[in-house]
């Protein structure tokens, strides 16, 4: 037997969804402005052509989006704790 959907549930998940939206296109954003400075930004840094620089250059950005994306799931972590309480 099928349970009637309330109104009430509804929108949350329609609330959910848009912020899911929100934050998957903050994620694009980021991953763009990334790219573009890569791409344009890299050629008046003058950086020798060694593995060394080539390695950093290819770990950096995914480093830098796994330190924001952790601190933001540390700090919604600590604000569901709060909420608990």
């Amino acid at each position: 037997m099928l349970k009637p959907i309330h109104l009430k549930t509804r929108m949350s998940n329609i609330e959910t969804l848009a912020q899911l939206m929100r934050y998957i296109l903050r994620l694009a954003t980021l991953a763009l402005v990334l790219s573009v400075a890569v791409k344009y930004g890299g050629g008046y840094l003058h950086l020798p052509a060694t593995p060394a620089v080539a390695l950093a250059m290819l770990i950096l950005p995914a480093a830098i989006l796994t330190s924001i994306l952790g601190w933001q799931t540390w700090r919604d972590r600590q604000s569901n704790r709060s909420r608990t309480r």
